[in-house]
């Protein structure tokens, strides 16, 4: 075991090195890994024993687990989760100011500051070219074709993403939803069923609603599209396709560019065969 995950610098950090750990754990440690990368928040905040309840394990598998990572116990390494996830909600500003300190004292000249970010975004683009699974596009957008109705959905950073998507969808003409979460209905999946696609975008550390949100469409009988970063994405587990995107990340400012053209691709291949592709004709025979 290395130190990766007793001493990760951010909360990306802790939960990538997790999802390599998992895999070779035995199947309740590995249980108890997949709670923690879907939902670290919670778990940081929970006592022992309360989430040992909220695992349905015993406090002791807790314990086996935090030791099997390379901490001494449960108290360390939720020590640990919780300051990477404090340090994780440094304000923009916060992060501005960290960013200046890397310019070497050019934080002053805004030129620089779009040098840095247009340059790992264009480094994040380019990758899609050797890294894109094609395939897996073209499978979303045969599922999307066929669908009754499409729902979206996007916590958090992923929001203006599903808003772009949802955007794009309905200039095409298309029957969809974005699913945004008001009044606290998002894990009801509104509408959809057997006939319809929803269509998931969620980056680690994954926001809850979202993951909760697939289930409900994959209990619905809908398909289930997930845009996100890691083959270890609780979403891939869900998904029926899924369409794996790596973001650049600037000094912990997350970029959403490369996920964004991924988008533009969906949806103008939707619109390729315009004659053929429109749902919004379809009927309501569930």
């Amino acid at each position: 075991m290395t130190d990766d995950l007793t001493s990760p610098e951010t909360l990306d950090d802790f939960v990538n090195h997790l999802r390599l750990e998992r895999t070779s754990m035995p199947k309740r440690l590995r249980a108890i890994a997949d709670a923690m990368i879907a939902r670290p928040d919670d778990l940081a905040l929970l006592s022992i024993t309360e989430m040992a309840q909220s695992l349905d394990a015993s406090p002791s598998a807790l314990v086996r687990f935090a030791k099997s990572i390379g901490f001494d116990g449960f108290a360390p390494m939720q020590k640990t989760l919780r300051r990477v996830i404090l340090d994780d909600r440094d304000t923009y500003r916060d992060r501005a100011r960290k960013m200046g300190a890397t310019l070497r004292g050019k934080e002053g000249d805004i030129s620089h500051v779009l040098d840095a970010f247009a340059l790992a975004n264009i480094s994040a683009i380019e990758g899609l070219t050797s890294s894109l699974d094609l395939g897996a596009v073209a499978d979303a957008v045969a599922a999307m074709r066929k669908a009754r109705l499409i729902g979206v959905v996007g916590q958090r950073r992923s929001f203006p993403l599903a808003s772009y998507l949802y955007y794009g969808l309905l200039r095409l003409d298309e029957a969809a939803i974005l699913l945004d979460g008001v009044g606290g209905m998002l894990d009801r999946a509104a509408p959809l069923g057997p006939k319809d696609v929803l269509v998931v975008i969620a980056f680690a550390p994954y926001a809850e609603q979202s993951v909760a949100a697939a289930r409900e469409a994959v209990r619905r009988g809908s398909q289930v599209i997930a845009l996100t970063d890691e083959k270890d994405s609780p979403l891939c587990g869900l998904a029926d396709v899924a369409i794996l995107v790596q973001e650049s990340n600037l000094n912990n400012i997350r970029s959403i560019a490369a996920t964004a053209t991924v988008i533009q691709t969906i949806f103008v291949a939707l619109g390729m065969n315009s004659n053929t592709s429109s749902n919004a004709g379809k009927t309501d025979d569930r």
